[in-house]
């Protein structure tokens, strides 16, 4: 079994696929992880809950999954606004901001979102992961890191080191840039 997350781009306010059709563009994926500034584009207000009609449960509370969703210009102004606070836990992160902020800037689409649903079915915890995420995008709100645990986990970064103020990539995760950004589809 797989635990893919997809970041997309549409034009449709409601994502596409959570209807379960096409339409929009995957910017970017990964495997078993939600890259840093991925969420980094988003705020606490951006956090949903959908009903997947192909979850696995009969209990529909149990097919709950967490989503965010927001205008493209937004996300772009989030993640100029949050660099410097970013460079400041992830040092070499500041190196591919500009870079990822260009990938969604030229992409097709109004509104971006994440599919999580695979790899929120994978988990053992489904609660803390809800929790995680709303953890982090209340301190991107605020502007302030005070825990890094919850960020580290969502990348599945297993090594953060204060010394050089960045996260040691793992040895199976795809790497630096991967657990950053995923990995570019266009």
């Amino acid at each position: 079994m797989s635990a893919i997350t997809r970041l997309y781009i549409s034009n449709h306010k409601v994502p596409k696929w959570t209807e379960g059709s096409e339409g929009e563009e995957i910017i970017s994926e990964s495997n078993y992880l939600i890259p840093i500034l991925w969420l980094a584009k988003f705020c606490e207000l951006n956090l949903m809950v959908w009903l997947d009609p192909d979850g696995d449960s009969d209990d529909i509370n149990e097919n709950r999954v967490p989503m965010v969703a927001r205008v493209k210009e937004k996300c772009i102004s989030s993640l100029r606004e949050r660099k410097h606070l970013l460079g400041s836990i992830f040092s070499k992160s500041t190196n591919y901001i500009d870079e990822f902020i260009s990938i969604i800037e030229k992409s097709q689409g109004k509104y971006i979102s994440i599919d999580m649903s695979e790899l929120f079915y994978f988990l053992e915890d489904p609660e803390q992961f809800f929790e995680d995420l709303q953890v982090i995008l209340k301190m991107y709100d605020d502007g302030n890191i005070n825990d890094l645990e919850p960020i580290l986990r969502m990348a599945d970064i297993q090594e953060y080191s204060n010394e050089r103020k960045d996260f040691l990539p793992n040895e199976f995760s795809g790497g630096y840039v991967y657990q950053l950004c995923g990995t570019a589809i266009n």
